[in-house]
């Protein structure tokens, strides 16, 4: 039987205590019948170690060097979808030629896994948050309101081939890292697309859609929200709704103005006929971080809040009238619209003119008409621009040729019939009088008038405000805004 390599623990202890009695290396070896190196190497680990057992051995030396193991880290911590092959590929760019094996054993040692990526949804911060709201909104709903609820979805399928079958390097419980997952986007294309719904009744009929889901053939028209491009959510002037791309627009900037979103929804199918063009009546403003006034200049905020509307980067265009008192209007000529400045403040809004030349736009490409945002921004009083009532939307209505559809009648007698008015009743009702007492101690806002349904209140600092709906409307609390009369 051969003699085993790794002496017994016996003969080991042996050896030390014959050394410790005094014998030499040749004498204990003569003695127990080992080679004298043999017992020279144990007496030496006793004296450094403290014993006398063979330490593990580390197995092969690592091929690849410490360097090429933290730049192999590194990447797949930062790409964890990187595949065994590239690392071998940056290895050997470095110097040091390895195997796939011996990648991923280097991998393993430090905790990494290869596994199947996770799908998930792609949402954008946007999404997630408006997801967030919903459900925070409708928290304590009651039960019974979810009856009245239905919700679809949408999935494409790929008949052929793998879809989008990916693998990651992860360490344990980490498969959902935004890193290690695959966003998935439901969408149309496909050689099959499936949709379906459910509610609280149950579920409905799965449909196979064999063209794209176009909404616009399921609606009658559309309102494309051309305003709102630039505000104080930026550190640079720019116009809240310009009609076309400006000289110092970059980058996605090319994109925000009204030209290019109208044709976005012409060019991607939408018909023409069915898209409203968004005319505002109030402007977006900044105050200037430097003496330049030009649209671009650098700003650091927004300018003060109006005296009505009190939102900060935000005027109405009756408030913007009081500002231009003073001070010049100025013209931003290839994006047809103006600006003003003042005392280091900077609005840019629409006057008739410009709502002239995109009106004129809206005919030359056809478009199926205008809608404005908002009514109770334009000066319906007529007390602060000096331009009659309603002066953008009157201008407005003039260019475009609208006609209004005449008002549904009262009852109407008979051929020879003859009418004879009813008796008038008159009724005395305690009512708050117009002036400054109306509105004392109520939060700003509109109130309806309690004997006119045409007229109502706006409050504003504990001032009243009496104000008028146009011919043939009434005002509607529950909007705050003037609406078609019911009869």
């Amino acid at each position: 039987m051969a003699k085993p390599k790794e002496l017994s623990k016996d003969i080991r202890n042996k050896i030390v205590h014959l050394h410790k009695a005094g014998k030499g290396f040749r004498e204990i070896a003569k003695q127990l019948g080992e080679k004298r190196s043999t017992v020279g190497a144990i007496i030496r680990k006793r004296k450094k170690l403290n014993m006398t057992v063979n330490l593990p051995r580390t197995g092969a030396p690592c091929k690849i060097s410490p360097r090429g193991v933290s730049m192999i880290l590194r990447k797949v911590r930062n790409q964890p979808k990187t595949t065994r092959e590239e690392l071998v590929n940056d290895l050997k760019r470095a110097g040091t030629t390895v195997s796939k094996v011996t990648v991923g054993n280097t991998l393993r040692r430090h905790g990494l896994k290869s596994c199947m990526a996770r799908k998930v949804p792609l949402l954008k911060p946007a999404h997630v948050q408006a997801r967030l709201k919903f459900a925070n909104d409708h928290l304590d709903d009651p039960e019974e309101s979810w009856e009245k609820v239905m919700w679809s979805d949408e999935t494409k399928i790929e008949l052929l081939g793998h879809n989008s079958t990916k693998r990651v390097w992860r360490k344990k419980n980490d498969e959902y890292h935004p890193k290690n997952t695959i966003p998935t986007v439901k969408h149309g294309g496909g050689s099959i697309m499936l949709w379906g719904c459910f509610s609280a009744h149950g579920t409905g009929r799965l449909h196979c859609i064999k063209e794209r889901m176009t909404g616009a053939i399921y609606l009658d028209f559309i309102n494309v929200m051309t305003y709102d491009f630039h505000g104080t959510w930026e550190s640079f002037t720019g116009h809240n709704s310009p009609l076309f791309v400006g000289s110092k627009d970059y980058g996605d900037l090319v994109y925000f103005n009204a030209d290019y979103a109208m044709k976005y929804w012409r060019d991607n199918g939408t018909p023409v006929e069915k898209l409203r063009m968004g005319f505002a009546t109030y402007g977006r403003t900044f105050r200037l971080s430097s003496s330049a006034t030009e649209v671009g200049a650098p700003a650091s905020g927004p300018a003060s809040a109006g005296s009505f509307t009190r939102e900060a980067g935000f005027w109405s265009y009756y408030e913007i009238c009081g500002f231009l008192q003073g001070t010049k209007l100025e013209w931003i000529e290839d994006q047809r619209v103006p600006y003003a400045t003042k005392g280091g403040e900077w609005v840019g809004f629409d006057t008739r003119e410009s709502f002239e030349i995109k009106a004129r736009y809206l005919q030359d490409n056809k478009f199926g008409g205008a809608f404005v945002w908002a009514l109770d921004l334009d000066d319906f009083a007529g007390d602060f621009c000096g331009q009659g009532k309603h002066p953008l939307m009157g201008h407005l209505h003039k260019l475009l040729n609208i006609e209004l559809p005449p008002l549904p009648s009262t009852t109407t007698p008979k051929p020879g019939q003859t009418t004879t008015p009813k008796p008038t009743t008159t009724t005395t009702t305690t009512t708050h009088e117009p002036g400054t007492g109306f509105c004392a101690g109520k939060p700003d806002g509109m109130y309806p008038h309690p004997d006119d349904p045409n007229k109502y209140y706006d409050c504003a600092g504990g001032k009243t405000f009496e104000r008028k709906c146009g011919p043939g409307t009434v005002f509607n609390d529950s909007c705050k805004c003037c609406v078609w009369a019911r009869h």
